[in-house]
């Protein structure tokens, strides 16, 4: 009887443990039905989930139809092509487990191994090249894979190539955290004091060039117990932030163009964890002023500005865009775009070897008055500002303009519409968010050296 008693109370015991865990494992699966219910995921697809890298929702989708996974859109792009542009290194691996095709190739004659090897993406190109991507394909240029690896100056890649044996290279190892153990000369000798070393307290998120001369560096926290994250650059200290398992420093000081080694240390009670990583700051100056040059007169007139740092075109009037809560735009700034996009094309032509992207961003203010909670704002406010750079983009590609007309083939490859909800607000100088200037549109370029 005491046995029978005893079996009854263990399986009891992990019914319920099991059930637990089913209840945390549909967790995200209802939540997303749910936003689903609510119209928000209706035309959220997995190319949406790609370009905004969204490991979620592209899990999500890929639950629900895993035969997208190599559908082509009107550009011959697959999530995988986006993935490989946009240099989102964790969905192209879960595309690539999920069976996406890794030398389908899109209307301009490019892989997603092009794209990788021309904008530098180093980590991107490995992992394409240990999943068997051909490296004999040429773009409309005539260009290999290995001819971008050169011009680029991307050793690893140069040498997976030139290699007999590219699987020697395709060890399960994240070198990325693991560059020179005396990046930086930093004594950390003096900041270990009692504690013991820990190689799994943190991670850096990847980065290899950087269009910004005051950067934010961001990583993972591994383990919940971190006190705290510092990071080292050129002899400076810079305190973290930590919020939701990530950890961000901004650098307010700033940076030339150039290669730069950066040390994080991490620490909790009884242990230490230091991590190495190296990236590049490229800002193309001459564009930036060729930009000024051209606009200066207009910004007052159009309440845009141009920040130097960041190559960003950025319009502060959003009732000049876009009526309250409106997805169509303002007859008044088609006519500013009518004007502007012509030009700005015209200038950024001169540099389009340099130019990888031109994100159009739809940016938004945390608020969304019909919304019951903070996930569900957010994710109406993605809607939103996705719609509303979409129809931008189509916008532009309709002005009738010689300068757009004669361009629109590198408009296509090159212009994106990216929506950014409320991630990127802008903040008064009390910390608090502006609702008005967080409501905006961004033309925001991407560049590499040439």
């Amino acid at each position: 009887m005491k046995l029978f008693v005893t079996i009854f109370i263990v399986g009891v015991f992990l019914s319920g443990c099991m059930n637990v865990e089913k209840n945390r494992q549909l967790t995200l699966k209802d939540n997303l039905l749910k936003t689903n219910e609510l119209g928000v995921l209706k035309e959220m697809n997995i190319y949406d989930a790609a370009r905004i890298n969204d490991i979620e929702l592209l899990n999500f989708l890929l639950l629900q139809n895993k035969l997208d996974i190599n559908k082509k859109d009107r550009y011959g792009y697959t999530p995988l092509h986006l993935a490989a542009r946009f240099n989102h290194l964790e969905i192209a691996k879960i595309l690539i487990e999920n069976g996406a095709l890794v030398n389908s190739v899109d209307k301009f004659g490019d892989t997603a191994l092009l794209d990788s090897t021309r904008n530098a993406y180093t980590q991107m190109s490995k992992l394409l090249l240990c999943n068997k991507a051909k490296s004999d394909i040429k773009d409309k240029y005539g260009f290999k894979a290995f001819d971008y690896a050169l011009k680029t100056n991307d050793q690893l890649i140069i040498k997976m190539l030139e290699s007999k044996n590219i699987n020697s290279f395709c060890e399960n190892k994240d070198k990325t955290n693991d560059v020179d153990e005396n990046i930086n000369n930093i004594d950390t000798a003096s900041l270990v004091e009692n504690l013991q070393v820990q190689k799994n307290l943190i991670k850096i998120n990847e980065y290899y060039i950087i269009n910004d001369s005051t950067p934010k560096i961001c990583g993972k926290i591994l383990k919940n117990s971190i006190d705290e994250v510092k990071l080292y650059l050129n002899g400076m200290e810079f305190e973290s932030k930590i919020e939701n398992n990530t950890w961000c420093v901004s650098i307010d000081k700033y940076l030339k163009n150039g290669d730069y080694n950066i040390k994080v240390v991490a620490k909790n009670k009884n242990f230490i964890d230091e991590k190495n990583s190296t990236f590049s700051i490229h800002i193309l100056n001459s564009l930036y002023e060729a930009l000024y040059e051209e606009f200066e007169d207009d910004l007052k007139n159009w309440n845009a500005q141009l920040d130097k740092q960041t190559l960003t075109f950025r319009f502060l009037n959003p009732q000049a865009m876009f009526s309250y809560g409106s997805l169509e735009l303002n007859e008044k700034y088609k006519t500013i775009l009518e004007s502007f996009i012509p030009r700005y094309i015209e200038t950024l032509y001169k540099y389009k070897d340099q130019i990888v992207n031109v994100l159009i961003q739809g940016h938004t203010s945390s608020e969304y008055s019909s919304a019951k909670s903070e996930e569900e704002k957010f994710e109406k406010n993605m809607q939103l500002s996705q719609k509303r750079a979409q129809n931008v983009y189509s916008f532009i590609k309709s002005i009738e303009d010689k300068r757009v007309k004669d361009n629109i083939i590198w408009i296509e490859k090159n212009f994106f519409p990216e929506g950014k909800s409320s991630l990127e607000t802008i903040k008064n100088k009390d910390g608090l968010e502006n609702l008005e200037l967080s409501r905006r549109v961004e033309f925001k370029i991407q560049t590499v050296p040439k």
